[in-house]
């Protein structure tokens, strides 16, 4: 862990932030073919998920909130998949329905319930819409707390 991990980690623990995912650029040689590949992984918080992260995002209005939760969970991670270094990801509904293998339905209800979800005061998600080329909505995801250690744009140039 590089000092600046430290830092921030100590950051999360003390203050309660609302840190749930966060980024981390690694990059892999390959001696067989001579290539180096950059790789965004998203790295959750095992004190977080210990002191009950995924219960937490259970609705409470449904009536079996741990498979809420656990719903909510694999949504929030699918979303996390296609996070950009600036925090921002807009996988269609329909790509997460695949990756997950829920309905339209269940997914639209968890995106809800992922937006009224606050931790340490802030929202875990932040959905914002916009109209795509055939004026249809497009849902933009933001996680505002991610925090990329490296200059990002200059490794991906």
């Amino acid at each position: 862990m590089t000092n600046k991990e430290q830092e921030f980690s100590m950051l999360n623990r003390e203050e309660m932030s609302p840190v749930v995912i966060k980024t981390e650029l690694r990059a892999e040689y390959f001696e067989d073919t001579d290539e180096i590949e950059n790789n965004i992984y998203l790295c959750l918080s095992t004190d977080q998920l210990r002191s009950g992260l995924i219960r937490n995002l259970g609705n409470d209005e449904v009536k079996n909130k741990g498979a809420s939760a656990a719903i909510n969970f694999a949504v929030l991670l699918v979303i996390a998949a296609h996070m950009n270094y600036k925090g921002k990801a807009f996988p269609s509904q329909r790509r997460i329905c695949a990756m997950t293998g829920l309905s339209r339905t269940t997914v639209i209800k968890s995106i809800n319930d992922l937006q009224d979800i606050k931790i340490g005061g802030k929202p875990i998600l932040r959905v914002t819409k916009e109209k795509n080329t055939r004026n249809f909505d497009k849902n933009n995801y933001f996680f505002d707390e991610v925090d990329m250690p490296i200059d990002i744009e200059t490794v991906f140039e």
